[in-house]
């Protein structure tokens, strides 16, 4: 009888995680239809873009004005943007301060791939050869283990901003537990694999595309961005201190503020999280049943069948007994006209 109970259990706290699952997936889908609509926005309004794209992201609030922004509109490249924001999540009601890096560009990087269709080709099976890499020094510069990796798509419009900075503490930490007081260089490159053997071993092709070293003397804000010798975007005014980036009383001030709606904004597409809850219905009610319910259903239509062949041979019986006792008689009025 325990283990009746315990399995029963078991099967309420597997159908909870599950029943998250579909639910987290909703949301998600919720959060890509919203993404969506901020294609359009992508040129023609870069603030109103990234408001959607944060607001996908489940962002409640960010400050209005980047805490760095670099700019690219030089010849050579094409035109390029590489912002940090600093963004208020809260959680049981304790706000957590994030910062992200957000990278745009109009560059081209499906026409920089080496073998393009290896790529497409890989793409189509779900294995994606080429990325856009970032890379968060927040150490020594060729110290791994000081370095936080992140990867963006090669398409321009399937990015999206990348958490790398927990702010809620004093210790400057990311979202590895590594610290650090400083960042070194933020760097984004693109990497191609279309070219590789072998994946697993052999290194990418590595394009240098824009590199913010840190100066330790500007302020940080909005800058021109420049293009070096070796055709890379860079920085002469990053600001990789602890201090450049501690803005957060600046979110006292309500006029500095941009708060998302995102739990509004997400309401219009409630449909699709509808559908996946339905979907989780469905597939409970169904396993429900074949754990519980099937072996019962099965033995109620044996009992059933067993009951029905039951009176049948009853019936059967009865007839035969009839048919004994009438068969003397019968045979006695044929042996009385015999003897006449």
């Amino acid at each position: 009888m325990r283990m009746k109970w315990f399995g029963r259990i078991a099967f309420v706290f597997l159908l909870v995680v599950i029943g998250m699952s579909f639910y987290n997936s909703g949301v998600n889908k919720q959060a890509g239809k919203l993404k969506e609509t901020a294609d359009e926005f992508i040129d023609s309004d870069p603030d109103k873009y990234l408001d959607i794209i944060f607001a996908s992201s489940g962002i409640e609030k960010y400050l209005e004005t980047p805490i760095y922004k670099g700019v690219f509109t030089g010849s050579g490249k094409k035109s390029s943007t590489l912002s940090i924001h600093q963004t208020i999540f809260n959680n049981n009601g304790e706000d957590y301060y994030y910062l992200w890096l957000w990278f745009d560009s109009n560059e081209n990087f499906y026409d920089m791939l080496l073998d393009k269709d290896k790529y497409m080709a890989s793409e189509k099976e779900g294995q994606y050869l080429a990325y856009v890499v970032y890379e968060i020094h927040m150490g020594e510069i060729d110290n791994e283990d000081t370095t936080m990796y992140g990867s963006a798509n090669i398409y321009r419009d399937q990015r999206s901003p990348v958490v790398f900075l927990d702010m809620s503490s004093s210790d400057y930490s990311y979202l590895t537990d590594k610290t650090s007081k400083v960042i070194n260089r933020i760097s984004v490159s693109f990497y191609d694999f279309t070219t590789a053997a072998d994946i697993e071993k052999d290194d990418p092709v590595i394009t240098p595309f824009l590199i913010l070293d840190n100066t330790n003397t500007g302020t940080n804000g909005e800058e021109i961005l420049e293009l070096n010798e070796d055709g890379v975007i860079v920085s002469k005014n990053f600001n990789g201190n602890y201090d450049a980036f501690n803005k957060k009383d600046d979110f006292k001030d309500e006029s500095l503020v941009v708060l998302t709606n995102y739990k509004e904004r997400l309401k219009p597409y409630v449909s699709v999280l509808i559908t996946e809850m339905v979907k989780f219905v469905v597939i409970a009610i169904v396993v429900t049943y074949l754990l519980f319910f099937l072996k019962p259903t099965i033995n109620y239509f044996k009992d059933r069948k067993y009951q029905k062949n039951k009176l049948e041979k009853s019936a059967n019986t009865e007839n035969v007994l009839i048919d004994a006792e009438v068969e003397p008689i019968f045979r006695d009025i044929e042996e009385d006209e015999t003897k006449k």
